[in-house]
């Protein structure tokens, strides 16, 4: 109520048309119609900044501490099925379009999910249908945890709202470090901080409606299909196929970690600076020191699969790695700008790797 409230709460132009009815029939003074006007002007200025604050408003007003007849009508809604599933499953944030066709997927997979929506009209009537669906805003921890994310292995992040979808990744990838977490987006400039909060992927709307929209036009015309193929391919050259490509190495990789006791995959890069900058892999000596293997380096369009102890490590790659989880110290600075880990890659170390 409160988002519907702040989003038509201004006056529209329609309110002009019955205000010259109202003077018509004297109902509206000339006083009282130079009031009307400036009202109608004022809001409609501040109408877009109401509607653009308003997601973090009703977020706020939700966590003041209403009456509880007030709260009372939808706290069944807010209750997890019992029976619900604890683990390996699908957590998908959001129940709309995007979120059904996920869940219909799994459903006929035979893959467990549960979906939180905020929508309280749509969680009756799924519920009504048995959907392993409950109320809330995701946005809180609490209610993350009431649907299992911590032991979930994948989160769907399908709401319209970037800003509310940066804040659910960053609190899911919190809750579960080894989850798989897709998140959706509209457009392609939301896609790095998404990815920098701890996105898997990203699927931005954008991005696809092009692709698609370039697919459709090219069928109309004689051009093979391995022409359009190639033309699509073209357009994940820049920055944002760049980032969608290194995500996708990250699902199979935690699929890897889970089976391997004592071990972390992580994805870091290789800031203009960094101690590990402009060296050999041999010269980095970071599998005897560290127990730390690089498995893959993502460098531009071009992967480096299984890199040997000859390859040089430039600055703006992503190095894909397995730790062996020994204790061995912290490598993350070696990647970092300005850091002060370049003793670990010494001559003395060097000359132990030889």
């Amino acid at each position: 109520m409160i988002l519907t409230g702040l989003a038509i709460g201004q006056i529209g132009e329609f309110a002009f048309i019955l205000s010259r009815s109202g003077i018509e029939y004297g109902l509206l003074g000339p006083d009282l119609e130079q009031v009307f006007l400036a009202v109608s002007v004022g809001t409609m200025t501040v109408a877009p900044f109401v509607i653009a604050s308003a997601p973090r408003v009703t977020s706020a007003v939700r966590r003041l501490p209403l009456p509880g007849w007030l709260k009372a009508r939808d706290a069944a809604l807010k209750v997890a099925p019992a029976n619900g599933p604890k683990k390996g499953h699908i957590v998908i944030v959001g129940f709309g379009p995007m979120g059904r066709h996920v869940a219909d997927a799994a459903r006929s997979t035979g893959v467990p999910y549960m979906a939180i929506e905020l929508n309280p009209k749509t969680v009756r009537e799924e519920r009504k249908k048995g959907e392993p669906i409950f109320f809330g805003d995701a946005i809180h921890e609490g209610v993350l945890s009431h649907v299992g994310v911590e032991g979930a292995r994948v989160v769907v992040i399908t709401i319209p709202n970037a800003d509310t979808a940066r804040h659910v990744t960053a609190i899911a990838r919190k809750m579960n470090p080894k989850c798989a977490i897709i998140t959706r987006t509209r457009y392609m400039e939301d896609s790095l901080s998404l990815y920098t909060l701890g996105a898997d992927e990203v699927i931005c709307e954008e991005f696809e409606t092009a692709a698609e929209v370039l697919m459709r036009v090219l069928i109309k015309y004689p051009v093979p299909k391995t022409d359009i193929d190639r033309l699509v391919a073209s357009m994940r050259t820049d920055r944002y196929e760049m980032l969608r490509e290194a995500s996708e190495q990250v699902p199979s990789l935690r699929d890897i970690e889970l089976h391997l006791d004592n071990a972390a995959i992580s994805i870091v890069r290789v800031e203009e600076g960094a101690p590990i900058a402009g060296k050999t892999l041999a010269e980095t000596n970071l599998r005897q020191k560290y127990d730390v293997t690089v498995l893959a380096i993502r460098r531009g369009a071009e992967t480096l699969a299984g890199p040997d102890g000859g390859t040089m490590i430039e600055a703006g790659d992503l190095c894909i790695l397995i730790d062996a989880g020994r204790g061995n110290g912290e490598i993350s600075p070696l990647f970092r700008r300005g850091s002060d880990a370049v003793s670990s890659l010494s001559p003395k170390n060097q000359s132990e790797q030889t």
